[in-house]
């Protein structure tokens, strides 16, 4: 039942992270979208 749980908690945590990265990619993309319309 503990072992379970602590899976399900790093499960979660495991969703959290993935969800961080990708938010930082999509930001990082969209500021490397605005600088080539500033810089061509």
């Amino acid at each position: 039942m503990a072992a379970r749980h602590s899976g399900e908690s790093s499960h979660l945590c495991q969703k959290v992270l993935v969800r961080r990265s990708l938010s930082v990619l999509y930001s990082a993309e969209v500021r490397l979208a605005s600088y080539n319309i500033i810089i061509p």
